[in-house]
């Protein structure tokens, strides 16, 4: 913007003649003057109001035009900024769409083949489910068909051997006939108060066994009271004695260091466990009796209580279950 020039002062109103002081006729006056020209007014430049308010005006303009013109190029070039961003923000963002629009088109149909898969797997399972309810049926009753035939054979086995006893802790002898093991069974009568004839044992042997062991001895008589007997005679013999003198082979007149004689009723392998098992039992749950009799196996808490038959494993574990 140009300087503004100050305005000169206005000049007087002409309101007419004024007198001054000067001569109003200087040259014709005196002649002293006669080498002096007139003295001429200087020109000066026009500078009214109205012609600097006009240059001002104009400048202003001048300047408000171009500063306007700055601002629109300025505004124009932030604007194409600002659109070429925002056009690649919107390419951009449309390839992201796109992208998104493909993958989720993939996912749909992978979420096809694995609904596929799942209706087919489900298809397979529940096939599978009714033939493992098909099977666990078939178990059940093999189960209890198994449980039977083991009843059936518990009984074949105590009915074979009901009139059986076990000797054990007896010493093997050298070269040992089958008449040893009878005289043996036929001293430990004696010794107890129940004599036995030869004629009453029917089969007598010794259990197989490990290696250098003492095998029992497996007597059967010819009739089931004779067993029975047998072994009440033997509980009675021991029964009134100590320790140190019950039943031994001192006692029943074998040679050697005193070991205690053993007599009790012959159980099967698994009954002679399910015995084992009962009197772990017994100790455990504090029960008072635990033994065998007639190849059956009890259990009772008190001398008065009632006596409970243990015919398996289960029986044990119902017991335990009651607690």
């Amino acid at each position: 913007m140009s300087i503004v020039r100050r305005t000169p002062p206005s000049t007087p109103v002409d309101d007419g003649p004024h007198r001054v002081n000067s001569e109003p006729d200087l040259y014709n006056k005196s002649t002293d003057h006669i080498n002096v020209l007139p003295r001429k007014k200087r020109i000066h430049e026009d500078t009214s109001p109205n012609k600097d308010f006009d240059t001002f005006r104009r400048e202003l303009r001048a300047d408000m035009m171009s500063m306007l013109r700055n601002w629109q190029n300025d505004q124009k070039e932030l604007l194409n900024t600002m659109m070429a961003s925002q056009n690649a923000i919107f390419q951009k963002l449309a390839s992201d769409v796109a992208e998104v629009k493909t993958q989720n088109k993939e996912i749909h149909s992978t979420n096809q083949e694995i609904e596929k898969s799942i209706n087919f797997i489900n298809k397979e399972f529940e096939d599978m489910k009714k033939k493992v309810e098909n099977l666990e049926k078939e178990r059940s009753e093999l189960n209890q068909y198994t449980k039977n035939l083991e009843t059936k054979l518990k009984d074949l086995q105590l009915s074979s051997r009901n009139s059986s006893i076990e000797v054990r802790n007896i010493p093997i002898k050298d070269k040992e006939a089958h008449s040893d093991l009878v005289s043996v069974i036929s001293n430990i009568g004696r010794t107890i108060g129940c004599n036995i004839d030869t004629s009453e044992i029917r089969d007598i042997h010794r259990l197989p066994g490990k290696p250098g062991t003492t095998k029992p001895i497996v007597a059967e008589f010819v009739h089931v009271h004779t067993k029975q007997s047998f072994i009440a005679a033997s509980k009675g013999f021991n029964k009134k004695l100590s320790v140190p003198d019950k039943l031994n082979t001192e006692t029943i007149g074998l040679p050697g260091n005193r070991q205690p004689v053993y007599v009790a009723e012959y159980l099967s392998a698994s009954s002679k466990r399910l015995l084992y098992l009962a009197r772990e039992f017994a100790k455990e749950n504090d029960y008072a009796y635990c033994w065998s009799s007639s190849g059956n196996i009890f259990l009772r808490k008190k001398n008065e209580g009632n006596q409970i038959i243990i015919r398996s494993e289960g029986c044990l574990r119902e017991l335990r279950n009651q607690k």
